[in-house]
């Protein structure tokens, strides 16, 4: 049984396990879509030959159907309304429902792989490292020089005042 939704999640801090699984995923989906189509086409089959059927019914003895006579027109609204091409119909719309469910599955399979490599590009260029403010290394840059120029300035101060180990001769 296929889980559309679960399929379809991506686990970003498991990059690695998701491509991996990436193409395991696109096939199942692929797969299940050609047999949808393969049944779609047997429906499709079914139909056409319920309907020659019954159109052969109708022209080889018209008194059984109810047909004052065996018109063209008579004939196919006969078989129209008939209700074994009913269900042969309603067959075929199912066959063609599950079919487009899996095309919308097969390329929701594709926006994964898109979304994947999205996924890394942001990975690669650091997208998930720490935070970037622009202009604050300037800045921090700017902070450093003001502690280095003060510290500079109480190193001076301090030689001045004669706090600075002293040069005299003993």
């Amino acid at each position: 049984m296929l889980n559309y939704e679960q399929d379809l999640q991506i686990d970003p801090h498991g990059l690695e396990k998701e491509w991996m699984d990436q193409p395991r995923r696109m096939f199942l989906y692929a797969e299940r879509l050609a047999e949808a189509e393969r049944e779609r086409n047997r429906a499709k089959e079914h139909l056409d030959v319920t309907e020659a059927q019954l159109d052969k019914i109708a022209r080889s003895d018209p008194a059984p159907a109810d047909l004052p006579k065996s018109t063209e027109t008579a004939v196919r609204n006969w078989v129209i309304q008939h209700p074994d091409r009913a269900v042969a119909v309603e067959q075929l719309r199912e066959a063609e429902y599950e079919m487009s469910l899996l095309r919308g599955a097969v390329n929701a399979m594709q926006a994964r792989k898109s979304a994947l490599e999205n996924l890394v590009r942001l990975h690669l260029s650091k997208y998930y490292s720490e935070p970037y403010v622009p202009g604050m290394q300037e800045v921090a840059e700017q902070e450093d020089r003001m502690d280095t120029q003060k510290r500079l300035g109480e190193l001076m101060s301090k030689r001045k005042s004669g706090r600075a180990p002293s040069t005299k001769k003993k």
